[in-house]
C-alpha cells in the first residue's frame, strides 16, 4: 500500500525531516556541548558550533548554512520511505523545491503512489506549491480531477537553511560524532524524540522510539544534504513496527531559477479552497 504525499509541502521536509520535529523558532541557549563517542582531528575545528568532540552551538552551527545560502538560490530534492516490518511499503514519495536568490519565491513538486491527501477528496498523485513572498497556493492533481488550494500554513523557504538547528540543539543531540574525508565533513546525531509527538508521513502517524540524523557539509559548513532515519510503530496500531528514511540534497545552489508556474493563472481564475 502506497500514499500520497502531504499537501503542505513545507520545505520537503523534510526539513521536517517530513517527521514534523523541526521547530522554527530560534534556539535560546545552545551553548552547551553534545557528548561524542570518539574524538577526531579535522576541519570541523574550523567550523562555527562544531569541535572534533561534537556540536558546541548548535546556532553558530545552523548559522553558518544560513550565511552559506544567504542570497543565493538553491534547488532541495528529497525522498521519504517509510516501510513495516513485514515488507509492507507504507510511503514512498518524492520532491523538490526550488527556492529563489532572494528567497522571496519557491516553487515545490512532490509525487507519490497514494491516492488520498487530505482534504481533497479525490484521488491524488501529484502536488504542486507556488510561494510569492506573500501566499502559498498549492494544486493537487489526481487522475480524473485537480483541485487548487490555499493552505492555512506553509513552509516559508527563507527558513529552509537555519531549520537543522533544531537536531543540533542539547536538549535534542544526545550524542554526535563528526567525521572528514576529502572536503566532506560528516556529523552523525543521535536525537531524542518529543516524548509529546508523532512524526506524521504522509498521513501515516508513527511513535517514533529512535531517530537518527546524518549530516554531510562542505569544510566551509555549507549542508550538502542530509539523512534522517526513524524506527517505531504507528500510532494507530502499536504492534506495527517501521522504519523510516527521510534524504534531502541541497544541489544547484546559485544556479537554480524560479519562475512562477503556468497553472497559477488558471487557479486564480477557477475555484480555490481553502482548508478549514
Amino acid at each position: 500500500m502506497r500514499r500520497a504525499l502531504p499537501l503542505v509541502l513545507a520545505a520537503l521536509v523534510c526539513l521536517a525531516g517530513c517527521g514534523g520535529f523541526t521547530g522554527s523558532d530560534p534556539a535560546t541557549d545552545a551553548a552547551n556541548p553534545t557528548p561524542a563517542a570518539v574524538p577526531t582531528d579535522g576541519p570541523a575545528d574550523d567550523l562555527p558550533g562544531l569541535s572534533a568532540s561534537g556540536i558546541t552551538n548548535a546556532t553558530a552551527l545552523a548559522a553558518v548554512n544560513a550565511d552559506a545560502l544567504a542570497n543565493t538560490s538553491f534547488t532541495l530534492r528529497g525522498n521519504t520511505t517509510v516501510v513495516a516490518a513485514n515488507g509492507t511499503e507504507l510511503v514512498d514519495g518524492s520532491g523538490v523545491t526550488r527556492v529563489s536568490a532572494n528567497h522571496s519565491r519557491s516553487t515545490a513538486r512532490a509525487s507519490g503512489g497514494g491516492l488520498y491527501t487530505r482534504p481533497v477528496d479525490h484521488p491524488v498523485t501529484r502536488t504542486e506549491r507556488w510561494y510569492n513572498g506573500t501566499a502559498t497556493l498549492v494544486r493537487a492533481v489526481g487522475p480524473n480531477e485537480t483541485t487548487y488550494l490555499v493552505p492555512p500554513f506553509a513552509g516559508r523557504p527563507e527558513r529552509i537553511p537555519g531549520a537543522m538547528e533544531s537536531y543540533y540543539r542539547p536538549e535534542r543531540a544526545t550524542s554526535a560524532t563528526v567525521s572528514a574525508s576529502e572536503g566532506t565533513v560528516t556529523l552523525r546525531i543521535d536525537v531524542r524524540p518529543p516524548a509529546s509527538a508523532n512524526a506524521t508521513f504522509v498521513d501515516v502517524p508513527v511513535s517514533v522510539t529512535e531517530q537518527t540524523v546524518t549530516v554531510r557539509m562542505t569544510d566551509e559548513g555549507r549542508v550538502r544534504g542530509y539523512r534522517i532515519d526513524y524506527v517505531g510503530h504507528l500510532a494507530t496500531d502499536p504492534d506495527v513496527r517501521v522504519e523510516a528514511t527521510s534524504r534531502t540534497r541541497f544541489t544547484d545552489v546559485g544556479e537554480t531559477t524560479v519562475e512562477r508556474p503556468e497553472w497559477v493563472s488558471t487557479a486564480r481564475n477557477g475555484t480555490v479552497v481553502t482548508p478549514g
